[in-house]
C-alpha cells in the first residue's frame, strides 16, 4: 500500500488496517500533512511487513511497542512527524533491537525524547541509522559499536551530553558518513581515523570541540568529500595534510580560533572555491602569492559572524542545517524513495 500526498486538505484520521491481509509487505505514507491519529493498533498481524514509511504527517502518540513485533521488518522510516514525540513518553521502544532484519532505521525529525536504547546494538544488519533532529539526551551508547555493517550514522541536533566524540567509531570501518553536529559533546578530536579510510562525509559542527585539528584526519581520510568542523573552539594551525585530500569538495572550518598560515595550494583553493570556509578565525594569515578571489579575501579577513544554522552534508546531496529540524515534511522527503531503495538493496 502506497499513500503519497493523498491526505493534504481536511484532517483525516489514520485508517484502521485490520482488514488488510497479514501478507502485506510494504506500507508507505509520504507527505500527508492532514493525516493524524496514533500508530497504536494499526499494524494488526503484519508478520510479512518488510517496509514501513511514515513521513510528513501530523500523527502523534509516539513510536508504539507493537512495531517491535514485526519480525520481517527491514526498513523502518518514521521521519518528519513533528507531533510524534509530543507525549509523556515519546521515546524509542526498548525492544526495537529485536528487529534483527532491520537494514534502515530512520526516526529523524520527530521530537522524540529520552535516551537511545542499548538494544539498538543488536541490529547487526543495519546499514543506516538516522536519529537526527530529536531531543535525545545522555550518552551515545557504546553498544552501537556492534553495528559493524553500518555505513550511515546521523545523530545530529539532539542534546547528547558532554561525553566527547565516541571513541568506538574508530572500530566501525564500514562507516561512510558520520554526522554528530549540533550536540554539546565537547572534548578534543580523537585519534580514531586510521580505520576509517572509507569515510566520505564527517560532520562535527557546533559540538564544542577544543584543541587542535589532528593531522591524521588528512592522512587517513583519503576518500572524504565533506568535512565540517565549524562553530567550535578549535585552535592552532590548520594541518598541511588537509590540503592533500584529493576528493574533498567542501571544507568548513569557520568560526573557530585557528591561526597561522593557510596550508592549501592554489589548485586546491581553486577546486573547492567558495566551499572552503575559513572566516571567523581572526588569527589566520593570507598568503598573498596565492590567487584569492575578492570574495574569498573579504571572507577570510573578516572576523566572521556567529552562525546559528550549523551545516552538515548528508546522503541526499544537499546541506542540512539546524533549521531543517522542523515539524512536518521537508524537501528531503522526496529523496526518501531513492535513498530507501539504495539502503534496502544493501548498496549504501
Amino acid at each position: 500500500l502506497f499513500f503519497y500526498r493523498c491526505f493534504t486538505g481536511s484532517p483525516v484520521l489514520l485508517p484502521s488496517l485490520e482488514t488488510v491481509s497479514s501478507e502485506l509487505e510494504e506500507l508507505v505514507f509520504m507527505e500527508n500533512p492532514a493525516l493524524f491519529g496514533s500508530l497504536s493498533g494499526i499494524f494488526g498481524n503484519f508478520t510479512s511487513l518488510r517496509r514501513f514509511i511514515l513521513t510528513g504527517s501530523n500523527v502523534s502518540g509516539g513510536v508504539p511497542d507493537e512495531i517491535t513485533k514485526l519480525p520481517s521488518l527491514e526498513q523502518l522510516t518514521i521521519s518528519g512527524n513533528g507531533n510524534l514525540g509530543m507525549v509523556e513518553k515519546g521515546m524509542i521502544p526498548n525492544d526495537l533491537g529485536f528487529l534483527e532484519k532491520l537494514r534502515v532505521l530512520d526516526l529523524s525529525r520527530n521530537g522524540l525524547t529520552g535516551t537511545i536504547p542499548n538494544s539498538l546494538g543488536n541490529l547487526k544488519l543495519l546499514l543506516k541509522l538516522d536519529l537526527s533532529c530529536n531531543n535525545f539526551v545522555g550518552k551515545i551508547p557504546e553498544d552501537l559499536k556492534n553495528l559493524q555493517n553500518l555505513e550511515f550514522l546521523d545523530l545530529g541536533f539532539n542534546k547528547f551530553g558532554n561525553f566527547g566524540i565516541p571513541l568506538f567509531l574508530g572500530n566501525m570501518p564500514r562507516l561512510r558518513e558520520v554526522y554528530l553536529s549540533g550536540n554539546p559533546l565537547g572534548g578534543a578530536i580523537p585519534e580514531i581515523w586510521k580505520n576509517l579510510r572509507g569515510i566520505l562525509g564527517i560532520g562535527l559542527s557546533g559540538v564544542g570541540l577544543v584543541g587542535n585539528i589532528p593531522s591524521s584526519m588528512g592522512v587517513f581520510l583519503t576518500n572524504v568529500s565533506y568535512i565540517g568542523l565549524d562553530n567550535n573552539k578549535l585552535e592552532g594551525t590548520i594541518p598541511k595534510e588537509l590540503g592533500l585530500l584529493e576528493h574533498v569538495n567542501e571544507m568548513n572550518l569557520q568560526n573557530n580560533q585557528l591561526s597561522g598560515g593557510i596550508p592549501f595550494s592554489t589548485p586546491f583553493v581553486a577546486r573547492i572555491g567558495g566551499k572552503l570556509k575559513l572566516e571567523g578565525n581572526s588569527g589566520i594569515c593570507l598568503d598573498k602569492s596565492m590567487k584569492w578571489s575578492v570574495d574569498q579575501v573579504k571572507a577570510l579577513k573578516g572576523k566572521g559572524k556567529p552562525v546559528n544554522k550549523v551545516g552538515i552534508a548528508n546522503d541526499y546531496g544537499r546541506p542540512v542545517v539546524s533549521s531543517d529540524c522542523k515539524n512536518g515534511q521537508s524537501e528531503s522527503d522526496e529523496n526518501l524513495k531513492p535513498d530507501a531503495a539504495n539502503y534496502q538493496d544493501g548498496q549504501g
